[in-house]
């Protein structure tokens, strides 16, 4: 691989060490539910990982008949850390017409260390009503 980094540079900038582009990506409908993880990315040994983009969102397709707060989002949790949310698209518990929506993006959210792990998850804390979940994110993984 040709090494696009300045010569003079002591260290090749993140893209010239070993990048892999990592895809997480999540779409379905689910009526009501507790948190549910539905991708997982771990850091491997040696490794670093740029979190490059990552797209949250929710559509309610049908009612509830008890409406709840419905979210769509993703995490980081540090090895031997504890998670932090990086992007939320929420629906809140008042909201309940079919057709309600929330989406969030977020661009370069920064690097994740050896053994950090990156989440989606999804819950419903409604009765009753469907919703159409889409979680997407994207990675580059290189050497650490």
């Amino acid at each position: 691989m040709p090494r696009i980094s300045a010569p003079s540079s002591s260290r090749p900038e993140f893209y010239d060490r070993n990048p892999l582009l990592q895809l997480l990506d999540f779409g379905g409908t689910a009526g009501p539910h507790a948190d549910t993880q539905r991708s997982a990315y771990t850091v491997p040994t040696g490794k670093k990982a740029l979190i490059n983009g990552v797209n949250a969102g929710l559509y309610l397709r049908t009612v509830a008949s008890t409406s709840g707060t419905k979210e769509a989002r993703a995490s980081v949790t540090p090895d031997g850390g504890s998670r932090s949310r990086v992007i939320q698209a929420k629906i809140e518990s008042q909201l309940n017409t079919a057709g309600d929506f929330s989406t969030t993006v977020i661009g370069a959210a920064g690097i994740i260390l050896e053994a950090d792990e990156f989440t989606t998850e999804t819950n419903d804390n409604g009765t009753g009503g469907t919703l159409t979940f889409n979680l997407f994110a994207t990675l580059t993984e290189f050497d650490a």
